[in-house]
């Protein structure tokens, strides 16, 4: 009882019927990586005598293989104050997001009288 009809002669909700092989398999799969990644880094700041000097490092592990870099610079003082700066200003941020669901706890608060004016 499945019945094709023309195109020109189809109703709105007619099925079209796939064409062969038009679904095909998947290809290959992806090669296979390694079970085990990691990725470490640091840096560190340090002001002495109106300079900042900066030391770096970052090993990782992808693929099996391992890969590491280090470095050493140096920069005037205003950017270990601004290195500061930026630090404080994520700890405090990610700090309030933490303690927001709790801003319920504390108490109201005080708003100014109003004199009616």
């Amino acid at each position: 009882m499945n019945r094709i009809t023309p195109k020109h002669a189809a109703p709105s909700r007619a099925l079209r019927q796939p064409a062969p092989r038009a679904l095909d398999a998947p290809g290959p799969a992806p090669a296979p990586s390694g079970f085990l990644s990691f990725r470490y880094s640091y840096t560190e700041l340090t002001a002495e005598g109106g300079r900042t000097q900066v030391k770096g490092r970052r090993v990782q592990l992808d693929d099996g293989r391992l890969s590491s870099e280090s470095f050493e610079g140096e920069f005037g003082a205003e950017a270990f104050a601004s290195a500061v700066r930026q630090v404080q200003e994520q700890v405090l941020a990610q700090g309030g997001w933490l303690l927001n669901p709790f801003a319920w706890l504390l108490p109201a608060g005080r708003r100014p009288l109003d004199d009616g004016d």
